[in-house]
Formats: structure tokens, sequence, C-alpha cells
């Protein structure tokens, strides 16, 4: 939460997404998944969460998407690809 608090984010906002946000990407390698929503400010929220132990979840870290890396803050845009 330090980084977070950085952004303006209150643990409040991150409950409120987990509570009400929509799972955007799944990574069951992992046992992580990445969960969208909007902070009451109507500002956007990610919140990657760790789900590998069966009684607790861990928020590993939570941000403020960029717009230059997500498309509508829920889908993840390509990168450009490196010129050999």
């Amino acid at each position: 939460m330090t980084e977070a608090f950085k952004d303006g984010v209150e643990p409040e906002d991150v409950i409120h997404i987990l509570l009400t946000g929509k799972v955007i990407e799944e990574y069951p390698e992992r046992e992580r998944l990445l969960v969208y929503g909007e902070m009451d400010n109507g500002l956007p929220l990610h919140a990657v969460c760790d789900l590998s132990n069966e009684q607790t979840m861990y928020i590993v870290t939570t941000y403020i998407p960029s717009r230059s890396e997500w498309i509508r803050f829920q889908i993840r845009k390509d990168k450009p690809r490196k010129k050999k």
C-alpha cells in the first residue's frame, strides 16, 4: 500500500474494487489474478491478488493503470516489437 498511497489510493478503494470489480487477467501458473475496478472518485485501479493460500488472499500490488499500456484500462496493449 505504500506505493498506492502515493497515488492517492486508500485501503477502502482496494476493498471496493475487490468486491465490485472484475477479473481482467489470470495467471494460473502463479496462482494470481488481476482485478480492475473504479475508485469512488472515478479513477481506474488495478489490484494483483495472490491465491496460493487456500485460506488467505494476498494483495501483491495495487496501481492506477496507464493509458499508454491499457485499452479502457482493461485490455493490455501489445508492446511494439524491437527490430533486429
